[in-house]
């Protein structure tokens, strides 16, 4: 009958729309992750002295590591911290600076929701720095992370131990800058801390805020910073992670953005990299806590470029000209020097002596390189012009003492400013993040409710039709006539269309979220101490409470109201 063909169409084209509004956000992800401006405007700054070329000149690199989560109960996580400042930093790498990028500490207890700051575990971060005496020769910068604020009242707690033990906590509880200078050369660093005050317990201590107060400091600072060759941005949070659209418009065109916090998503995701739709290159680092992978970036005549390695791997290959097309910056960087260079340039480090170095582009003949002043830059003359639009490869390899070549390190480059596009998978982890939990918890309320106000709108209604349980009219009719008997329980129906509503509106609980302070949990946010935290992972949760634990639960009233019937028509 017409009516029934007619409540058909509707319900398929609800479904329809459904899928076509996911298909539009993560489409939206996709297309906003293109830059807004490719080739800005240059100076003529084609003479000899910002011409990368065979001389050590306009160079300057550092080390990042993050997430030690130094911890009591694992020693040698601090034993190996200790051994890589003062064998791979103070010996092998002597980097400039050095970036720490939060949770430092691990803070956690026994049991899964035991958290808090364990002063031993200060101690070992404290002992690491200055038994080595790394900060006597080395810029050391650290900033905070979410576990170096796990149940803290205020960042002026006396069990906040990172403004005790820390480098630049003792000096700096906030945001700070650092500027390092090379000859003309100026190089900032800029750390944001994007830790929430307070700081609640786990599990709820997971997203970062910057409130208007820091963001007002951070643009001052910014100000105040104008003029360097590269500003370096550094924090613990991915930018989607914070809960401030802001940060975002405040890296505009500003330089890299170093940081941390997500582990490389239990190892799925070691090369967590991508450009952000406002200019700049953001560059989340795998943790040191179970992978001891730690990175060597260089700015080279104004050309960032870096390499994530792990530890006691040998030798460290980082190739500054021609920098990785991927990781081009179009908007900040001086992308047209790699056309007019007149030499390839790689940083090697390695704990024995490194006999040669050799190159090949597009897996051609191999050309050797030349050390620079006993140091760890070499060089080789190259002809950009014999180099064919769009993108190439660059292989370079060491040799050790023995006569063994290393694996190849690969560099995929262009001359003509040729950007390949990042992976999707990290568009939407990167580009993502908080906003894409938020959709989807709400997308999945809807699936939830829509379908049952719609069935009971069908059995109530006149205009609608009546329904159509027929076997053949969906593919999923069984479940489909189970779900009608369960919508036409009044008793059943008003709570299971309450629960998704309440679980989005209501408080989920009130409880102890920061030692000696009540506060109320919402999945949009924590209500503690007189201050709202913005939520974040709480929509993980309440999407694993829905599948793991609501939609089982319609399911298996479903099935038993129908074999009831059943029975009861038997």
């Amino acid at each position: 009958p017409e009516p029934q063909k007619m409540a058909s169409f509707k319900q398929a084209l609800a479904i329809l729309m459904f899928f076509v509004l996911v298909s539009l956000y993560v489409a939206s992800i996709d297309n906003s992750v293109q830059p807004e401006q490719l080739w800005p405007d240059q100076s003529d700054d084609t003479s000899v002295g910002v011409v990368p070329n065979d001389e050590h000149r306009h160079l300057m690199y550092f080390v990042q590591v993050s997430d030690t989560h130094l911890s009591a109960s694992v020693p040698e996580r601090a034993a190996h911290f200790k051994e890589f400042i003062s064998e791979t930093i103070m010996k092998i790498i002597k980097p400039r600076v050095v970036v720490m990028t939060g949770d430092i500490a691990d803070s956690l207890g026994a049991r899964f929701l035991d958290s808090g700051q364990l002063r031993e575990e200060w101690q070992q971060y404290w002992r690491a720095i200055y038994e080595t005496g790394v900060t006597r020769k080395h810029i050391w910068l650290d900033i905070r992370g979410n576990h170096d604020n796990l149940n803290l009242a205020s960042v002026e707690h006396e069990h906040n131990f990172y403004r005790v033990y820390s480098v630049q906590g003792r000096h700096h509880l906030h945001s700070y800058s650092y500027t390092y200078r090379d000859g003309g050369d100026r190089y900032t660093f800029i750390g944001i801390d994007t830790c929430t005050d307070p700081g609640v317990k786990r599990p709820f201590n997971f997203v970062g805020s910057l409130p208007k107060t820091e963001l007002s400091s951070l643009q001052r600072i910014r100000e105040e910073t104008q003029g360097s060759n590269l500003t370096i941005w550094f924090g613990h949070h991915p930018t989607r992670s914070v809960a401030s659209d802001e940060l975002q418009e405040l890296l505009r065109y500003g330089g890299p953005y170093l940081c941390g916090h997500y582990h490389s998503l239990l190892g799925f995701f070691r090369g967590m990299y991508m450009l952000q739709p406002t200019g700049f290159l953001e560059l989340e680092l795998a943790d040191w806590k179970s992978g001891r992978l730690f990175r060597v970036a260089a700015v080279d005549h104004g050309l960032f470029s870096f390499v994530d390695v792990r530890f006691h791997e040998w030798p460290i290959i980082l190739v500054t000209n021609p920098k990785s097309a991927v990781m081009a910056m179009p908007a900040v960087e001086p992308l047209h020097r790699i056309s007019l260079s007149t030499h390839i340039r790689v940083l090697v480090f390695s704990p024995v002596p490194v006999s040669e170095v050799r190159c090949s582009v597009d897996h051609g003949h191999w050309q050797s390189l030349k050390q620079v002043a006993q140091g760890p830059l070499w060089v080789a003359p190259w002809d950009t012009q014999q180099i064919s639009p769009g993108t190439h490869t660059l292989l370079v390899q060491a040799m050790d003492p023995d006569g063994l070549w290393s694996e190849a390190h690969v560099v995929t480059f262009s001359v003509d400013g040729t950007v390949p596009s990042h992976d999707l998978a990290m568009r939407i982890l990167l580009q993502g993040g908080i906003r894409a939990l938020r959709v989807l918890f709400i997308l999945i309320v809807l699936a939830c409710v829509l379908p049952m106000c719609w069935i009971r709108a069908v059995q109530t209604s006149t205009w609608l039709g009546p329904p159509d349980l027929s076997v053949d009219r969906l593919c999923c009719g069984c479940l489909k006539r189970r779900l009608h008997l369960l919508v036409s329980v009044d008793v059943l129906f008003w709570p299971l269309v309450s629960i998704p509503l309440y679980l989005a509106i209501g408080p989920w609980f009130v409880g102890e979220m920061v030692e000696g302070h009540l506060g109320a949990c919402f999945v949009w946010g924590i209500l503690v101490y007189g201050t709202f935290l913005p939520g974040g992972l709480s929509y993980f949760y309440g999407m694993v409470f829905i599948v793991m634990c609501y939609v089982p639960m319609v399911c298996c009233l479903s099935c038993t109201l129908w074999r009831r019937r059943e029975a009861l028509r038997a």
